[in-house]
Formats: C-alpha cells, sequence, structure tokens
C-alpha cells in the first residue's frame, strides 16, 4: 500500500513537473525567442503582443495554482520580504552622507567623502 502512494506521489510530481516545463517552453517560444516583427498566429487569427503576454500571464496563475507552485513562491516571498524588513529595521543610515554644516565647519578632512579628493582640507 504504501509503495503505491509512493508511486502515485512520483506520478504527480512528474505531471507537475510536465507542466511547468511546457508553461516555461510557451514562454521562451511566444515572448522570449519571437522577434518582435512576427506576430504569433494561432487558429487563423494573429495575435499582439500585448494579448500574447496577457495569455502567458493568465496562463502562469492557472497552472502555478493547479501544481501547487503558489504556495512555494508566496511562502518565499514572505520569507524575502521579512529579511528586507529586518534589514531595514537594523541599518543605520545617518552616517551615509556628510552635512554641509559638517563640511563647511572643519569637522572633516574630506579622507571618506567621494566628492572630495583624498586628503582635501576644507
Amino acid at each position: 500500500m504504501v509503495r503505491a502512494v509512493a508511486e502515485i506521489i512520483s506520478v504527480h510530481q512528474l505531471v507537475r513537473r510536465i507542466i511547468l516545463l511546457g508553461l516555461l517552453t510557451g514562454w521562451c517560444f511566444l515572448y522570449l525567442f519571437r522577434g518582435s516583427d512576427q506576430p504569433v498566429v494561432l487558429f487563423g487569427r494573429s495575435f499582439s503582443d500585448r494579448e500574447t503576454l496577457l495569455g502567458l500571464v493568465v496562463v502562469s496563475f492557472v497552472a502555478f495554482f493547479f501544481t501547487s507552485v503558489a504556495s512555494l513562491i508566496i511562502s518565499g516571498l514572505l520569507v524575502d520580504g521579512a529579511i528586507v524588513a529586518a534589514h531595514g529595521a537594523f541599518r543605520m543610515p545617518e552616517d551615509l552622507f556628510l552635512d554641509d554644516a559638517d563640511a563647511t565647519s572643519g569637522n572633516s578632512d574630506g579622507a571618506g567623502s567621494p566628492l572630495l579628493p583624498r586628503g582635501t582640507r576644507i
């Protein structure tokens, strides 16, 4: 019984990979490798670049939700958002810029300023 379940899961993942590979192939041939002067013709109808892009985006969203890749993408975006938020919380931007008052008062020798040559006295 366990072996049958494992085979079903294996076949399901194979189908999922085939769907995603077909989606990647569609993006490559219909959007990336096709020249801008060549319209997409399907069943005798010519599609513009905007219609082709919209169709690929819709098919991608449908494929992502049917293959459960959407949960991986959403969790990855949440982790990335947490990393960006932590970076923003712990960053101290006060020391990045030289104030005009510091530059004119002589508090800086210009050694760390990208605007002045090294060793220039103010």
